[in-house]
């Protein structure tokens, strides 16, 4: 399996853009149970359309949001109970004509059920989401890349456990945010714990401590693709140790080579969960302070970070701060470039808000290169798209290219970019070419685009370097 990391945008997402589908995001299926009464649920529902364009998707109608895009809202009520998914609402309406698929980013019975009653395919099943997401399915394939552990099989276990094991903590097999999480310490008192563990015994599992910073990427997957981009990195923000509440999204620089094999390692041991799945996956880890990743678990689904992680590769910030606890959000402008915010003190009214500090908007890059030794006298249809694939691969996504070839020889190729622009100006005779580029990518790796333009060109000189922030 290829593994890379790239800070890709909702735009590059091919299974995002399909307009026959009815795109959707329900959380309610990741806790240890969807008979909880949790209202932050409603705002999970509203999230699809930032990531999304002129397309369908389906939010409730407390959606106060402006959101980037334009697209083909279906809306539900909210109703009373937020245990209510939103494929139950969405199962007593009728669809657009246009519409035969549903896309869930995290699967439900419901949906399952509203795929059947109205004949639409469907990409992710609830029975496959529980095959992939079975913690010890995933502990057993990691074997020594995650914490020490152990099946607990019967209350005796149990009890050894609670009396005598080192610092550590009882999971269940499915269960997600840290809310099927107890810590051995406490577990005996706790009638939460008991009223769970009594449900399913064979469930539980003994996962030891480890010291460290609680971490996790964000990955995506195309089916029939023996691949997977690793798109985002972000330190986690638990509160009481355990439950989260967001996360400090750092740059994709931050995932040193040393931690980035391991977790490359940890992906190659979970591929048989992960074959035939198309979609988002995160991986959740300890980083040690000798950089020794420990993988806790993988959560084979769209995840809390993934649509913050994906905004902030849009906006191309060094880094973000997403919270679903805000108290003070000019607090928080300082301590972040980018702020995702899920305001949980008021669930009746729906406010993510997304917003950047002020600062440079990106970097300026000029510069020569001289002795160019590979320089077409005049520029081709073949030679741009040449170039055209040069330039996605090392500088940013093209949406439109322009050139004009010269008298007597010479040339200048523009490319339009997501991020902004690149232009390239050569003298034939001269063997030069000059290259103007501004991205609004603040990530961008000047060292590495000035290296490849001139091996591409094998061009011997590199003068006038200008690089700045604009």
């Amino acid at each position: 399996m290829n593994i890379t990391k790239f800070p890709i945008k909702p735009s590059h997402i091919k299974f995002l853009d399909d307009d026959r589908i009815l795109y959707t995001c329900d959380m309610r299926s990741i806790g240890e149970s969807m008979d909880y009464n949790i209202p932050a649920m409603w705002k999970y529902e509203n999230l699809m359309p930032w990531i999304l364009k002129d397309k369908f998707t389906a939010v409730n109608d407390t959606s106060q949001m402006r959101y980037a895009n334009k697209n083909r809202f279906l809306h539900l009520a909210k109703g009373s109970d937020s245990k209510t998914s939103i494929y139950q609402k969405l199962s007593t309406l009728p669809l657009p004509d246009e519409v035969n698929g549903l896309w869930v980013g995290v699967p439900h019975p419901d949906a399952d059920r509203m795929a059947r009653e109205k004949k639409l395919k469907i990409n992710y099943t609830y029975k496959d989401f529980l095959k992939r997401n079975d913690k010890l399915q995933q502990k057993m394939l990691l074997e020594k890349q995650t914490p020490l552990w152990n099946q607990v099989k019967n209350i005796k276990e149990l009890n050894t456990i609670l009396g005598k094991s080192p610092r550590g903590y009882l999971k269940r097999k499915h269960g997600s945010g840290g809310f099927t999480v107890f810590d051995t310490q406490a577990a005996g008192t706790n009638k939460k714990f008991k009223e769970l563990y009594n449900e399913n015994v064979s469930d539980w599992f003994f996962e030891e401590y480890v010291e460290g910073a609680s971490c996790s990427i964000q990955c995506l997957r195309y089916k029939g693709k023996d691949e997977v981009t690793v798109f985002g990195y972000s330190e986690q923000i638990l509160a009481e140790g355990k439950y989260f509440i967001g996360s400090k999204i750092k740059s994709l620089d931050d995932l040193n080579t040393q931690v980035f094999e391991q977790l490359s390692a940890a992906i190659q041991r979970l591929s048989p969960l992960l074959e035939g799945y198309e979609g988002f996956f995160g991986l959740d880890f300890i980083v040690t302070s000798d950089e020794k990743v420990f993988v806790l678990e993988a959560n084979v689904r769209l995840t809390a970070v993934t649509i913050p992680t994906l905004l902030t590769n849009c906006v191309a910030g060094k880094k973000a701060l997403y919270r679903e606890d805000v108290k003070d959000k000019d607090k928080m402008t300082k301590e972040g470039v980018i702020v995702l915010a899920v305001d949980q003190s008021n669930n009746s009214v729906d406010t993510l808000e997304f917003f950047k500090q002020a600062g440079a908007l990106g970097k300026t890059i000029t510069f020569e290169l001289t002795h160019c030794y590979k320089l077409e006298k005049s520029l081709e249809n073949r030679d741009v798209h040449e170039l055209l694939l040069f330039v996605d691969k090392n500088i940013g996504i093209t949406t439109k290219v322009v050139f004009e070839n010269f008298w007597p020889f010479g040339w200048t190729l523009c490319f339009i970019l997501e991020e902004s622009h690149c232009v390239i100006s050569s003298w034939f005779l001269e063997q030069r070419i000059l290259l103007d580029i501004f991205s609004c990518n603040t990530r961008i790796d000047i060292d590495r685009i000035v290296k490849e333009f001139a091996l591409f060109f094998n061009a011997k000189g590199i003068i006038h370097l200008k690089v700045g922030d604009r």
